[in-house]
This record gives structure tokens, sequence and C-alpha cells, in this order.
């Protein structure tokens, strides 16, 4: 058997990661908003699947959907959008900070993360 080295990631080689925040709100880490494009829009409009208990984030650039909540972009190529509302109505428990690992539905445009999957 051979060794292999181990080295801990530098910025710019983490993993996609979405987390919801103690605070309520939903951060996408630089990397998934580079992977996920995310620079080209300005909102978001959130979506949930109770069966299945999945998060769904639609990315858009029209502010006229009443859904629509506006993507804050920080100067460390992350992005965060506020989402006490959305957490509330669907009881999604946010009182502490849990990480997810995303996946993108071409189908629908939208990045999806499963609650039940929390890291």
């Amino acid at each position: 058997m051979a060794f292999v080295k181990f080295e801990t990631p530098k910025m710019g080689q983490e993993m996609p990661k979405i987390e919801i925040l103690k605070r309520g709100e939903i951060n996408i880490n630089r990397e998934a908003s580079v992977l996920y494009k995310l620079y080209k829009f300005e909102y978001a409009i959130l979506y949930y699947d109770p069966d299945e208990k999945k998060v769904g984030v639609q990315l858009t650039n029209d502010e006229l959907d009443p859904a629509c909540i506006k993507i804050v972009k920080k100067k460390d190529g992350s992005c965060i959008m506020s989402a006490v509302s959305f957490l509330k109505y669907y009881n999604i428990n946010y009182d502490k900070t849990i990480n997810f690992n995303p996946e993108f539905d071409e189908d629908n445009d939208m990045i999806i993360f499963d609650l039940s999957k929390g890291l």
C-alpha cells in the first residue's frame, strides 16, 4: 500500500458548500458561487420540498417576481441572502449554523440541498 500525502485545502480549493446560518441567512461559499455563476444573478427564489426535506434556490434577475430575495455578493466571492421568513414558515431549524453539500438541478435551474444531510 502506498501513502498519500494530505495537504490542507487552501482558499479556492474548498468544496462548494451552502450554509444555513444561525441568524437565518443562507450563505453560499465562493466555490459554489463560482460554480453556479451567481455573479450573473441579482435575486433568488426559495423553494421547499416537505416530502424530501430539500431546499431549492432558483437564481433569477426578475426583480418583479414577488417571491424574489436579494443576493448580497460579498468581497470574498461568497453570497448571502436573508431567509428568516422562509425558514420560519417551513419550521426549518436554524438555531445553529449547518453546512450542506449542494447539487445543481439543470432541468429546473436550481441549486438544491438536502436538509437531512447537514454536515
